[in-house]
């Protein structure tokens, strides 16, 4: 049997008439009388008989109207579900952080996710930007925040803000290195210095140009760590503004604008081009840019 049968069987039982029920339906009547005909065939009983004023139900008839009326409820029960969550964003989604981002935003984008989208199941994994990139390349993150390195195959990069690149240290250390707010490039290369790789190329090229090269004492992979050898003294560093933000203003540490123009780092979302993005990717997407906006970065038009 056929769910437009059972329809059809209901309101012919509800309108007590084959000839109200065709107008009600907009189907000839002499349709409908063939649609119950085979749905009497295939039950094995007789549904109705005609009485001088229409029709009513036999036995078998009652019996099965209780039984539709669980049947369409519940089946439109299952629509308006489906509906429901087809408009809600759904799912899992994997998201991929640097170290620095992650210790900014992660705990803030887990948060907003858990309140606003509670059907979407969030998993953040951290790496290097580099790293990052190949599991977007392999589809094994979703979603990306990353640091610049120009064109990938099979990568969609979205440029969101620019980060400032300062040099770092805590008042003790950098007394008697600068002058105000700034410090010269020249003059990086006479201190004590730990830096991220990551942080040790840019600069480094930043710097080509003026004939200086930078030998640190150390290279830590991890952006956190080497914010915290800073912080407890006798060690600067080249990061981004938006990572000390905090400290700075606090007075924790000292934060340097490099004398000349400034140097910048772009931070992009990125995401595998290679599939739609669904309504999920797309909202935990739009929440990740408004958290990297909230750091002390300069937007980018997008």
């Amino acid at each position: 049997m056929e769910l437009k049968q059972l329809r059809y069987f209901a309101s012919v039982a509800r309108a007590g008439s084959f000839n109200k029920a065709s107008v009600k339906l907009r189907i000839a009547q002499p349709a409908l009388s063939r649609h119950i005909q085979t749905l009497e065939y295939r039950i094995g009983a007789q549904l109705f008989v005609r009485t001088p004023k229409g029709v009513e139900l036999t036995e078998a008839g009652q019996r099965l109207l209780e039984n539709v009326d669980f049947i369409l409820h519940f089946v439109s029960e299952i629509k308006n579900n489906v509906n429901k969550r087809s408009a809600e964003p759904s799912g899992e989604i994997v998201l991929g952080l640097s170290p620095s981002v992650a210790s900014l935003i992660a705990h803030r984008v887990l948060r907003r996710v858990k309140e606003a989208f509670p059907l979407v199941k969030l998993h953040i994994v951290e790496g290097l930007s580099v790293v990052l990139y190949d599991w977007l390349e392999e589809s094994k993150v979703d979603l990306a925040v990353v640091t610049d390195f120009g064109p990938v195959a099979g990568v969609e990069q979205m440029p969101i803000a620019q980060d400032e690149i300062v040099l770092i240290g805590d008042p003790d250390t950098l007394a008697g290195h600068a002058t105000g707010e700034t410090i010269e490039p020249r003059d990086i290369a006479k201190l004590p210095l730990v830096l991220t790789q990551g942080f040790h190329q840019l600069i480094a090229g930043a710097l080509w140009d003026e004939g200086i090269e930078l030998s640190p004492e150390m290279e830590i992979s991890s952006t956190p760590i080497v914010i915290d050898v800073v912080r407890r003294g006798g060690y600067c560093s080249i990061v981004g503004l938006s990572f000390v933000d905090a400290e700075v203003k606090a007075g924790t540490l000292v934060a340097l604008h490099l004398a000349g123009p400034p140097v910048q780092r772009r931070i992009l979302v990125a995401q595998p081009n290679n599939r739609p993005a669904s309504l999920a990717l797309q909202s935990v997407k739009d929440l990740v840019i408004d958290e990297v906006l909230k750091l002390n970065v300069t937007p980018l038009a997008t």
